[in-house]
């Protein structure tokens, strides 16, 4: 048994995967928001 989170395959509300896959990351929304500026700049 793997104690890792099960990720769901709903893709209807992407805010909420989103979310999802950054907690299991260990990311903060800070930590996102900074990901995402910097592949984008």
């Amino acid at each position: 048994m793997s104690d890792e989170p099960t990720l769901t395959t709903d893709t209807t509300l992407p805010g909420a995967r989103i979310t999802q896959v950054r907690e299991y990351a260990g990311l903060s929304v800070a930590d996102l928001a900074a990901a995402v500026k910097a592949v984008t700049m």
